[in-house]
């Protein structure tokens, strides 16, 4: 409901606006407007904005009209939510000063007038700020976190960048919640939990501190003026937090780069690989069924990739080594998993630009039935498409495209993966050398634990059985950062000259969805060629996410075992532990 202002009952206004957004907390919010009564200051009003609250906050709100300088009690007919109710009492507010103070949260009794008088001395200044104490249930003090140990040892000046650097750098909130900070409201051009056009809801006291220091500078407080208090009823512990909070940190990072901070190429670096680690640290922990939230986190972890590149200046280019019309045709076989495949798509999009690399996109259906073909065909022009009636297979599929390919270059791409960076470049570049038949890439797992460096061969299953040598190495390990010479290679992602491709026989449709790969590898050492892992081109790989993927595996393996046993392809014999091995 609209607050009738006392500007409109021609009332002097105040210099200070104490913003209370609250929700049936009457208990809480009686301890935080005693804080109120305590100040040293009475400069200030107090606007009570009650998001229809069912307990007893009207008549606690009534109780003290009496007891401080100007009150305002604002009841919503129907919850509008946190951030809608936050923006409400924020518009209402009259003092050239905001100090918001959470129904849960307490000032000290110097609060006000301190930090008022800081923004009076500072008029170059956007917000004032402090340590702050956290507290529990019943007001006792609880230990430091790293956000609240202090930002300095003493009263501290920051310009607006120097303060947002040092947030994003730490990717740690020490300016503090919204209780924690007074600033000047003229300086505001978004609304509250909104920067540059994006709405946060776990960070949302951060897009607003750095709306304000984008047009000012800070002070920071030593002295605590404000208690935190931590309940079981507060949002930061809600299932999911973390997980949105995370995603908002890349947004922040994002934003502000493109604003013009973070320009320091090591800073940048920096705070791209914190929030990196902390992506692949929670995506193995997204519950099942919220699919949604884990491609958000592969995307972000996707463009994380493709900013350290471009980060370093270092994108590199084959526009010289290889004449335009050696074009690249990359077939991409498909069947259901529609968010994989426009991930997949997407990555390639981004990145090739960059690569100056002409390249074709063939992409082979294989009947999905989950709205795949309608993307694809809205994809118009960019891409090529095969449309299967039936479910032929991976080795039927990517020779469809082969056949089709006006590319001197095939590379065989799943559509569970997500290119990064210049992998196109890398991958493509050992075939300068004439004597290499196949180049396969680094295939690594969201959590930066690598899949794919090679495929070695041992006996211990009583036949040739191919291994991922290295797998579950963390991605910079050393034996996974040096190309060299392999058997075999995983076909989620390989290149090779099409020509070659139709010599050796193109993939064996005898296989089905398994050991194609590995078998076309081996037709090409047959014919005299090496096989080679590129550690530089580097895939995320989400692995076998298609349904029946190891359906025909016995099939397969004795197809494979007829075909290559006793051929002396053994190159392993040494298990270092469960699924990890090393080669002769």
């Amino acid at each position: 409901m609209p607050a009738v202002t006392r500007r409109e009952r021609g009332i002097i206004l105040v210099k200070v606006s104490v913003l209370i957004p609250t929700y049936n907390r009457e208990n809480f919010l009686r301890l935080a407007l005693e804080s109120l009564v305590t100040q040293t200051s009475r400069d200030f009003e107090v606007i009570v904005y009650d998001n229809a609250s069912t307990d007893g906050t009207k008549a606690c709100v009534e109780s003290f009209v009496d007891r401080l300088p100007l009150v305002r009690y604002v009841r919503q007919p129907v919850n509008v939510g946190y951030t809608a109710n936050c923006i409400d009492c924020l518009n209402n507010a009259e003092g050239d000063y905001v100090k918001y103070l959470f129904d849960d949260d307490l000032l000290e009794p110097e609060c006000i007038g301190v930090m008022a008088t800081c923004l009076d001395d500072h008029p170059e200044v956007a917000l004032v700020t402090s340590k702050r104490t956290r507290i529990d249930e019943n007001g006792n003090p609880l230990p430091d976190i790293p956000a609240t140990r202090g930002a300095t040892a003493y009263d501290t000046l920051f310009t607006g960048r120097e303060l947002i650097e040092e947030v994003l750098k730490q990717r740690l909130n020490f300016i503090g919640e919204p209780s924690t900070v007074m600033f000047r409201k003229n300086l505001l051009y978004e609304p509250f939990g909104t920067l540059a056009g994006n709405s946060f809801i776990v960070n949302s006291d951060i897009a607003l501190w750095f709306q304000l220091l984008t047009r000012g500078q800070a002070i920071y407080l030593v002295k605590p003026l404000s208690c935190f208090r931590i309940h079981s009823g507060q949002g930061q512990l809600l299932q999911g937090v973390e997980i949105r909070g995370s995603l908002e940190w890349v947004i922040l990072v994002r934003e502000m780069r493109r604003l013009g901070y973070l320009q320091d190429s090591q800073l940048y670096q920096d705070v791209l690989n914190l929030n990196l680690f902390h992506l692949q640290r929670l995506l193995p922990g997204i519950p099942v069924g919220q699919e949604e939230w884990r491609t958000a986190f592969l995307k972000e972890i996707c463009w994380i990739e493709e900013e350290r590149v471009r980060a370093t200046g270092k994108v590199a280019s084959l526009e010289e080594k290889y004449p335009a019309n050696n074009k690249v045709s990359i077939i991409i076989p498909t069947c259901n998993n529609l968010e994989l495949t426009k991930q997949c798509i997407e990555s390639i999009f981004r990145t090739l630009p960059a690569s100056r690399v002409e390249a074709e996109i063939i992409v082979v259906d294989n009947a999905s039935t989950d709205g795949t073909k309608d993307y694809l065909e809205g994809l118009g022009q960019q891409i090529h498409v095969v449309n299967n009636t039936s479910n032929l297979g991976f080795a039927k599929a990517c020779n469809q495209g082969a056949d089709i390919a006006t590319g001197e270059y095939l590379l065989l791409l799943n559509n569970d993966t997500i290119v990064l960076g210049d992998w196109l470049v890398q991958i493509l570049q050992p075939l300068q050398d004439e004597s290499i038949g196949i180049v396969g890439c680094k295939l690594i797992y969201p959590n930066d634990t690598v899949q794919h460096a090679g495929v070695g061969f041992n006996d211990t299953q009583g036949w040739p059985e191919p291994v991922h040598v290295y797998r579950g190495y963390p991605r910079d390990a050393a034996e996974v950062t040096t190309a060299r010479e392999v058997q075999a290679v995983t076909g989620a992602c390989i290149v090779m000259k099409g020509k070659l491709y139709s010599a050796c026989g193109m993939l064996d449709e005898g296989y089905i969805n398994g050991l194609e790969d590995i078998d076309l590898c081996l037709k090409v050492t047959s014919s005299g060629f090496k096989i080679w892992y590129e550690p530089k081109a580097e895939v995320l790989h989400l692995e076998s996410r298609t349904p029946g993927r190891f359906e025909y595996a016995w099939k397969n393996i004795s197809r494979f075992r007829d075909t290559w046993e006793g051929k002396g392809i053994i190159d392993i014999d040494t298990q270092v532990s469960e699924g990890v091995y090393f080669w002769k």
